[in-house]
């Protein structure tokens, strides 16, 4: 029987090659926030894969100066690097998984963790299973939080004619969502952000932060007001326009208080995404213990942003590098004015997705 082709995008591949890579060094490199100092190194004991078939998991051990393997990663890296097509497949690859005994077919679609390894804990003493997620700079800017019908929130317009929904709508200027919101103000509108419009969505964000649901809402439109996309510089204007009202009458420093509190809810929000949650399914305690963010540089080098024992370096990574992003405001229908036929009420949605820079 001949055999089916496996063709994956340059993100699936990158995955691979974190697996055979790690296997290689044997060790994870720890790294602070900049990608370019490292902190220190974990010794690898073993990482998961499924078998070839992907009927059973099995347990490899590192394989320190195979040459082989060497060889593999080489061409591997190559290939990855020359590649310009949106999914291809590496024959090389494919025999040596085959070979060696182990999956090429990506996790599963509901799981956070891309790589199961058991690393030497020299703090502690004990070796427990932990899982990574995986980020490859190779491919185009990945994304932390995906656009979906799931991402979408909810705002009210109050003080608005309903004669003038059509002239709002009929707006599709290159800068549309901008110049719709211009327009809505300057009719007299004023704009209330409701919440997320996926009930699924709302429990989870109560669930990190009973804040959220009015935080994300409002940082997705000053996205547009200011036309910033940048969380850092985001964060400033929550600070600055203060949106929660939080009483800072009697605090001395309160633009670093305010910031630090706008930062930490955010960051809740951005490690749930990270290694916990989905929007579309209901949030639950996972058994999984998260060891960070595996990072594939553009040199083949695999980087650890360590989420135990170096928390703040990846905080700091995720401050430093997040952005939102604008997804197809047609195909979501973005800030396309609605009467609700029971209230009367006037509302449009705007989409969350967030990538790194």
């Amino acid at each position: 029987m001949e055999k089916k082709e496996k063709k994956y995008n340059i993100g699936e591949w990158s995955e691979i090659y974190v697996f055979l890579k790690s296997l290689l060094d044997g060790k994870f490199s720890v790294m602070k926030a900049d990608l370019k100092n490292k902190i220190t190194e974990y010794e690898i004991i073993k990482i998961f894969k499924k078998d070839y078939n992907n009927t059973k998991e099995l347990e490899f051990k590192p394989m320190l100066k195979d040459q082989k393997l060497l060889s593999i990663l080489n061409l591997f890296l190559n290939k990855l690097i020359s590649s310009n097509q949106t999914t291809f497949e590496i024959k090389e690859i494919e025999e040596y998984a085959e070979n060696l005994n182990f999956s090429l077919n990506k996790g599963s679609s509901n799981q956070k963790n891309d790589l199961d390894a058991i690393i030497k804990d020299c703090c502690q003493k004990i070796s427990s299973r932990l899982g990574y997620s995986i980020k490859s700079e190779l491919s185009s800017k990945a994304t932390l939080l995906n656009a979906s019908s799931h991402t979408d929130f909810i705002y009210k317009v109050e003080n608005f004619n309903p004669k003038d929904i059509n002239l709002i709508n009929s707006i599709v200027t290159k800068k549309k969502l901008k110049d719709r919101y211009d327009e809505i103000i300057k009719k007299g509108g004023k704009i209330i952000p409701i919440g997320a419009s996926s009930n699924i969505f709302s429990l989870n964000l109560k669930c990190i932060d009973g804040d959220l649901e009015t935080l994300l809402a409002t940082m997705l439109l000053y996205s547009y007001i200011y036309n910033t996309k940048d969380i850092k510089k985001l964060i400033d204007l929550l600070v600055k326009n203060n949106p929660l009202g939080v009483d800072i009458s009697k605090i001395s420093n309160s633009f670093d208080y305010l910031k630090s509190l706008y930062s930490d809810k955010l960051l809740k929000f951005f490690n749930a995404i990270a290694f916990e949650m989905f929007p579309s399914s209901l949030m639950e305690k996972s058994n999984i213990l998260f060891g960070g963010m595996l990072i594939m540089n553009k040199e083949g080098n695999i980087l650890l942003l360590d989420k135990i024992y170096f928390f703040d370096e990846l905080n700091n990574y995720f401050l430093n590098n997040l952005k939102l992003d604008s997804p197809s405001s047609t195909r979501y229908h973005m800030l396309e004015l609605k009467q609700c036929s029971i209230t009367n009420e006037i509302y449009f949605t705007l989409n969350l997705q967030i990538r790194f820079k």
